[in-house]
């Protein structure tokens, strides 16, 4: 069928259907922007297919994924749009529709990347302060010129915000660096000038920010009180936040640091500062410092320096022989005199969906995990989690593992995975059938606010911190809850594999928005968990609060809805972080995935034990940590 594709703005033929491409040479957006661009275009009526994001690679190829021929020559630095417009029919009347339809997407394109007029940036009494004739300003010397504003919020494309970071240390306002891609010897160099300066360097890619409980960048609203964090991890630290709130306790600070600050080259220049500002703060009695397990050096030199502190300081490290995050906080709340919640908020599938999802056999070929994440430590945890009940990790994602654009599919064939992995399908089937008599209790949604302080329910222990190594099937069985002979025919193989991304690595983030504000990626990833036969569970999560995205559980309860109806067997669950102040609101979320089939899970440990246990042929939850007996 002839198109019309245009590029730099200018058609070429005009007939019922029209096929939009354009280059825009040098034209920068953020990704915040081109997401709520991308949504104005798609929604006009008759458009489809829409991509509005910056030529990154990995945009390059969604948009081959989308059907459109390769652009010669576009680069990070080019805006692409792309978008198609049917007509009424193949007449000259059809015709016109398509190009009103053009027409219409493009003005809806333009209204959205216009900037839209800026208040003026002042403080309280500032000469400046309430003229409305003042324009915003352009730089952040401008802005800190008006203003003695302590704190500065960065997010510009990458290099961009060294410059800016380092203007807001020479005014003397602490930084918030939200963007990422920043060179690691940048990021030293701020944080020296910083110390230098008596000042703290937040980030780089510092997601998750609370001063004084006003939350900044992406953070879940909690309730206020006595704990407060320094976070080398954003989505570590919010699932800290939404399991103490639920505790019925809460945070003054959490004070992100960046992820790389814990390593050797960073050396915790952030964190030893954090740590002596919160020592100082009158209203903090216990320091949490989250991060996913830190180069050993930083470590002893971290814990040495929180040893002269005069505070309670604990440390909630995400790894091998390190309790979940769900232990540490139950760890902290014991500190404080408080009791946690057993079995923390979860929610079972809705009871059209629930017998699926619990009593469907998990099919031979298909005793896989597939781990769809936006937050890194969470998908790390989950490898914790899933390593320890007698998984094995393959295709897997580490520190940006596949490269930009590559298939999300497992490389693997699906007979060489199963010899390897030593699952072959009669060995599963062995363990489905000791499984037989393993069945769930009643499954009782719990509204996300009334999480009790206490509960008659044993918790147990899924995470023991002592283990460092995959632990032998019979273990894992008896930990789990599940007929200790269930791998007598596969005692030496591993019960079940995984498979784990996180999409808010750097890879996936270039050039378009963070996944937990654009669902886009991983929708499809579990269409294509759906379509691959070896994937029998799709875990993932879901973080709300403040900066994420306004109605996540609907665009994934609609991916997953799509996904069961291709394949009514597939296992879906959810760790869903968050808090019942936040403003998606938690149990109308959580409604909304179990409606969908979901199983769903404040605890993302507890939602990735209960993965394996899918997995592993059994059944996911109920009283207790997991509800198997």
């Amino acid at each position: 069928m002839p198109v019309s594709v245009s590029v730099g703005g200018g058609a070429v033929e005009a007939v019922e259907h029209v096929e939009h491409v354009e280059v825009r040479r040098g034209e920068y957006h953020d990704s915040v922007t081109l997401m709520l661009a991308g949504r104005a275009v798609a929604g006009v009526a008759g458009v489809g297919r829409v991509l509005v994001a910056m030529a990154t690679e990995l945009n390059v190829a969604l948009l081959a994924e989308l059907g459109y021929a390769a652009l010669p020559d576009a680069g990070p630095g080019d805006l692409v749009v792309a978008f198609t417009c049917e007509g009424d029919g193949g007449d000259a009347e059809g015709s016109d529709s398509a190009d009103a339809t053009e027409s219409a997407a493009l003005a809806a394109l333009a209204d959205s990347l216009t900037p839209q007029p800026g208040g003026s940036i002042t403080a309280p009494g500032h000469p400046h302060q309430g003229r409305p004739d003042q324009p915003a300003p352009r730089t952040t010397a401008t802005a800190l010129g008006r203003t003695s504003a302590p704190i500065t919020l960065i997010s510009t494309p990458g290099l961009a915000s060294v410059a800016e970071a380092m203007e807001s240390l020479e005014y003397g306002a602490s930084p918030i660096i939200f963007s990422d891609n920043i060179p690691i010897h940048h990021e030293v160099r701020l944080k020296e000038e910083a110390r230098r300066r008596g000042l703290l360097v937040m980030g780089p890619d510092c997601g998750t920010v609370v001063l004084h409980g006003t939350g900044l960048a992406f953070a879940t609203i909690v309730r206020p009180g006595p704990i407060s964090l320094v976070a080398a991890s954003g989505t570590g630290a919010q699932q800290l936040m939404a399991l103490l709130d639920a505790a019925g306790t809460g945070i003054h600070h959490c004070l992100g640091v960046g992820g790389r600050d814990l390593t050797e080259q960073v050396a915790g220049r952030s964190t030893l500062a954090a740590l002596t500002a919160l020592a100082d703060d009158p209203a903090t009695e216990l320091i949490t410092v989250v991060s996913k397990p830190p180069h050993p050096t930083i470590a002893a030199k971290i814990q040495a320096h929180a040893a002269t502190l005069g505070k309670p300081v604990h440390f909630a490290f995400v790894g091998p022989n390190h309790p979940t995050l769900t232990e540490s906080a139950e760890h902290i709340l014991t500190a404080l005199g408080h009791q946690a919640p057993q079995p923390w908020p979860q929610w079972a599938p809705t009871a059209t969906t629930a017998a699926v999802a619990t009593t469907e056999p998990m099919p031979p070929s298909a005793p896989m995990i597939r781990g769809l994440f936006s937050g890194g430590t969470l998908r790390a945890e989950a490898e914790v989690v899933l390593t320890r009940a007698g998984g094995q990790m393959i295709d897997n994602q580490r520190s940006g593992g596949r490269g930009a654009g590559e298939s999300r599919g497992l490389q693997t064939p699906p007979d060489a995975a199963d010899e390897r992995l030593g699952t072959a399908a009669h060995a599963h089937a062995a363990a489905q059938t000791a499984r037989a008599d393993v069945h769930a209790p009643e499954n009782t949604p719990r509204p996300a606010d009334e999480a009790p302080a206490t509960a008659a329910a044993t918790h147990t222990d899924l995470h023991d911190p002592e283990l460092s190594a995959p632990e032998s099937p019979d273990a894992a069985d008896e930990r789990l809850g599940t007929a200790p002979h269930a791998h007598a025919t596969a005692a030496t193989a591993a019960a079940f594999a995984f498979d784990l991304t996180d999409f808010g690595d750097d890879a996936y983030t270039r050039g378009r928005p963070h996944p937990m504000i654009d669902n886009t990626l991983r929708s499809r990833g579990v269409a294509e968990a759906a379509a691959d036969e070896r994937v029998g569970v799709v875990l993932l999560d879901v973080v709300l609060g403040r900066g994420a995205h306004a109605d996540p559980g609907a665009e994934i309860a609609a991916a997953i809805g799509a996904a069961r109806g291709v394949r009514a067997g597939l296992a879906v669950v959810v760790s869903l972080c968050g808090a019942a102040g936040d403003p998606q609101g938690l149990g109308r979320q959580a409604g909304v995935l179990a409606g969908a089939g979901a199983w769903v899970f404040l605890s993302n440990a507890e939602a990735a034990g209960a993965a394996a246990r899918l997995a592993l042929g059994g059944v996911a939850v109920g009283g207790g940590a997991f509800g198997v007996r």
